[in-house]
């Protein structure tokens, strides 16, 4: 639960590399992106995630702030995503995940993610 630990995590996101983002979940995690519904487990988080990256052509996070308290992290960001016409939108954002041991069990990404798809 170590920011190191996010930071790498968040590489991985970065690198839309989905195999690599699932290493940090549990098998029953539940994880929610905006206003979507909820989804859980890692076959369903790893379709959604496929779905989502092929529908954009990159991203990065820059952090402004990364918190923990007991199995808890918050990470504060500016979420850049290159979408499939070139154009690149910056989208404030705000990651929660809660820990068991060492894996993530709840993902939950506060964004409005729909000026990516406008």
């Amino acid at each position: 639960m170590d920011s190191k630990n996010t930071e790498r995590m968040f590489a991985s996101i970065d690198g839309m590399r989905v195999e690599e983002i699932l290493r940090y979940f549990a098998d029953d995690i539940e994880f929610q992106l905006g206003n979507n519904e909820s989804i859980c487990g890692k076959d369903a988080v790893r379709q959604g995630l496929t779905k989502f990256f092929s529908s954009i052509k990159g991203m990065r996070h820059s952090f402004s702030g990364i918190w923990s308290q007991d199995n808890v992290v918050i990470c504060q960001s500016v979420a850049e995503y290159a979408r499939m016409d070139e154009k690149v939108v910056a989208l404030p954002c705000v990651s929660i995940f809660k820990y068991n041991g060492s894996l993530i069990i709840d993902y939950r990404v506060y964004i409005d993610i729909s000026p990516v798809f406008a």
